[in-house]
């Protein structure tokens, strides 16, 4: 599986999180899923539009950009 951190594309086994991470240790965090056709996001914009509504709703000044997908 592929894991968009920090601006890279990774490898899951690479995707670590610290203990001291403020949404590990108080439970804030934003995620959103979303399939892929032919190694083509599916409804792309949409789920951007959805994840920006969430960023908002809780923490100004946060914008989620758009990835480079690579198939």
């Amino acid at each position: 599986m592929k894991i968009y951190l920090n601006g890279t594309i990774i490898e899951e086994q690479q995707a670590v999180v610290s203990a001291y991470d403020h949404g590990f240790l108080y439970g804030m965090g934003l995620f959103e899923t979303f399939r892929t056709y032919g190694g083509e996001p599916f409804l792309l914009e949409r789920h951007l539009q959805r994840m920006a509504g969430g960023a908002g709703s809780w923490a100004s000044g946060i914008h989620p950009i758009r990835p480079r997908f690579e198939a």
